[in-house]
């Protein structure tokens, strides 16, 4: 599912506190992002994606739990509530690639749809279940030969969707994200966030149609410049938000990374684009095929 090539940019020595939402005033008041880092995932039907994968400190369980954002999912705006999904780890079905059960085509779908959507996928660790890795092993069914639909014999309980909603209220308030649409056929998780102060403006059953967007790196540009062949994915970020015309300041504080350190990645870029400055970067970036 994802490639090796992580880098990480950020990595706070105490965590970022962040304004607790009414209805949530019972989280800690060290909930905030731990760090960032690009990552590059693979798309179900063969692209690949860059997005900034969020690291958490503070979470009610004190687990470890990811956020990937795709696009400017994980900057607030007034005008867009991103498509949020959110998934729970399955060992049998995707943690390790396996294929026993249904979990990892059901992380695939919704992790294409998110990103075509410049989305946010909300990935939570042995949680939904409340088994952890031993009881998935345990308990899901031994058909051999073909993947199975999991079933532990028993509907999730209440507390374990309460511990998911939860968790994914506390993730999208501390990413300042208190309005989004949210890609589910579960109405407890509808019901839980908007009970946890989240507004869900509208909610998008699997399967719904989904426009595809082309992206940077996809098989399908015949003609178009990689990422892998010319700038690094942590380039290409600070080239399209360049391109969307933020200052140097902006990008940093969007990235979690210093000043110094986007300036340094945008000489970079200028340098293999054998471009003289910022608007020249950005004209023979989308003439070699890169899509900003």
């Amino acid at each position: 599912m994802v490639t090796d090539r992580t880098t990480v940019l950020h990595q706070q020595t105490a965590p970022r506190t962040v304004p607790t939402p009414a209805a949530t005033a019972t989280q800690p008041s060290s909930l905030g992002v731990r760090g960032a880092a690009s990552l590059q995932v693979g798309l179900k039907d063969g692209r690949r994606a860059v997005s900034t994968v969020f690291t958490f400190s503070g979470l009610s369980d004190r687990g470890e739990h990811l956020a990937l954002s795709f696009g400017d999912a994980a900057q607030p705006s007034n005008d867009r509530a991103p498509l949020v999904g959110v998934h729970m780890q399955c060992l049998n079905g995707e943690a390790l690639g396996s294929l026993h059960c249904d979990c990892g085509d059901r992380l695939q779908d919704l992790m294409q749809d998110v990103c075509d959507a410049d989305g946010l996928l909300l990935y939570l660790r042995h949680t939904g279940r409340g088994t952890g890795c031993y009881g998935e092993s345990d308990v899901c069914p031994r058909r051999a030969g073909k993947p199975v639909t999991y079933d532990s014999g028993r509907p999730p309980g209440r507390s374990e969707a309460d511990a998911d909603c939860t968790l994914a209220a506390e993730m999208l308030a501390t990413l300042g994200l208190p309005r989004i649409r949210l890609r589910t056929d579960d109405p407890r998780l509808v019901r839980g966030l908007v009970r946890l102060g989240i507004t869900v403006g509208q909610t998008v059953r699997p399967g719904a149609p989904t426009p595809r967007r082309k992206l940077n790196c996809s098989q399908e540009q015949g003609d178009s410049v990689s990422l892998d062949t010319l700038v690094t994915p942590r380039e290409y970020d600070v080239l399209r938000r360049v391109a969307l015309g933020q200052s140097n300041p902006e990008i940093a504080a969007a990235l979690f990374i210093s000043r110094n350190t986007v300036k340094g990645y945008l000489q970079n870029a200028l340098q293999k684009l054998n471009a003289r400055n910022r608007v020249e970067a950005i004209a023979k970036a989308r003439e070699l095929g890169i899509l900003l």
